[in-house]
């Protein structure tokens, strides 16, 4: 069986007056945590959202598990098992955390009602599995950036995602925060998600993945860890 579940071949993404990628090419395996490393404006995060979708090649292929996705919308990569999670977190914070990781997704009573206990129920069942402080009750608003950035991966596992994107994940985070939010990672990538971290961060690329691409300029400068 390959275990190559994401391939990203020779992507070139120009703006006006800007190349923002030339020829990058990566290869992630199902499990593996792949570190996207470089400073701002190297062009880690213009190929995180050509993979999820946000943008669009001028040149290259985005293929999973072998079949070409390059054209497809964030709605369609969405439903082939790939999310991102961005820098802006997407939560509702009038909501709870039950109602934000199942929203769309909810669990339904005879004539369509929402079934709040079961919600609350199967989204906290997911919070414990992961080991996650918090309650399926709380509301977003009353939560810290770092519990809500873990509520969004927390989100993407109750998704069914296969492939986990993080564009700077810990960048707002301190030294404890930024230690739970990699044990989480790390726990996705045990479940068999594949992850691909966006960093400028070299230390934390080291600590968590077990591959990692180095980019400046829209190019790749360096590939390393273990082979393909």
């Amino acid at each position: 069986m390959n275990d190559i579940i994401l391939e990203m071949r020779d992507i070139t993404k120009t703006f006006p007056g800007v190349k923002a990628l030339e020829n990058v090419n990566l290869k992630v395996r199902r499990g593996d945590i792949h570190a996207i490393c470089g400073e701002n404006g190297a062009g880690k995060s213009t190929l995180m959202k050509i993979l999820m979708g946000v943008h669009r090649p001028d040149e290259g292929q985005v293929l999973l598990d072998g079949a070409d996705i390059t054209d497809q919308s964030v709605h369609d990569k969405l439903g082939r098992g790939i999310t991102m999670i961005f820098q802006e977190l997407s939560l509702l914070p009038n909501l709870t955390v039950a109602e934000n990781i199942l929203l769309g997704r909810e669990p339904r009573k005879p004539g369509w009602r929402i079934d709040f206990r079961g919600l609350r129920r199967e989204a906290q069942r997911f919070l414990d599995t992961y080991d996650f402080p918090i309650r399926a009750s709380d509301r977003v608003e009353m939560l810290g950036f770092a519990q809500r950035q873990m509520v969004e991966i927390v989100k993407a596992l109750a998704s069914g995602a296969r492939v986990l994107i993080m564009d700077e994940p810990t960048a707002a985070l301190d030294e404890q925060s930024t230690g739970r939010v990699e044990a989480l990672v790390r726990g996705c990538c045990a479940s068999g998600m594949a992850v691909l971290v966006a960093t400028h961060d070299s230390q934390q690329a080291h600590r968590l993945a077990g591959r990692r691409l180095t980019m400046a300029g829209g190019r790749v400068e360096l590939t390393d860890g273990s082979e393909l």
